[in-house]
């Protein structure tokens, strides 16, 4: 299984970004975020420079943490990426995910932030919720809404209301 490294640079901007692929990286358009939409404002036109043609994930992360660090690719305004290359899909801090990927668990302030938005709220799957659910639902089924009956009428089916000549006189169960 080959990995390559590589360094993609805009043709217009001159932003670059250094990334890995398994498939054919003069067709992949890379996957970081600032890349993409990099990509997404200015066109992809970019040239794509393969550095390193890598047989394992650890050559990867060993040969991408070495240019990252050559190039600065992090810090640098030239390079779009917001991570090391380091082979293992890049850290999304705005993702909720990225708790999940690093198995880490949330910080307490933000499960307080949670508490605090929803304070006061009902919950959608509390009794009294269920019961005008399924009061309402009742309703539609019986027809108690409009007390309106489906009738013949001219050979046609028609609604009747109450007070209609038509309307019929005995319930139906």
């Amino acid at each position: 299984m080959t990995i390559y490294l590589y360094v993609k640079t805009h043709t217009i901007t001159g932003l670059k970004y250094l990334g890995k692929t398994k498939n054919d990286p003069l067709i992949y358009l890379g996957s970081g975020v600032h890349w993409t939409r990099h990509l997404k404002k200015h066109g992809n036109e970019h040239s794509t420079e393969v550095l390193r043609e890598c047989q394992s994930n650890e050559e990867v992360k060993e040969w991408g943490l070495y240019y990252s660090n050559l190039w600065n690719v992090v810090e640098s305004k030239e390079w779009a990426n917001l991570a090391p290359e380091t082979g293992d899909g890049g850290y999304r801090p705005n993702n909720h995910l990225s708790t999940t990927y690093n198995k880490q668990p949330r910080p307490k302030e933000h499960n307080e932030r949670i508490s605090k938005t929803l304070l006061g709220r009902s919950s959608p799957h509390s009794a009294d919720n269920a019961r005008k659910s399924a009061s309402k639902i009742s309703e539609k089924m019986t027809g108690k809404n409009t007390g309106r009956r489906i009738v013949i009428r001219d050979g046609q089916r028609r609604y009747a209301y109450p007070g209609d000549v038509d309307y019929p006189k005995s319930e139906y169960k």
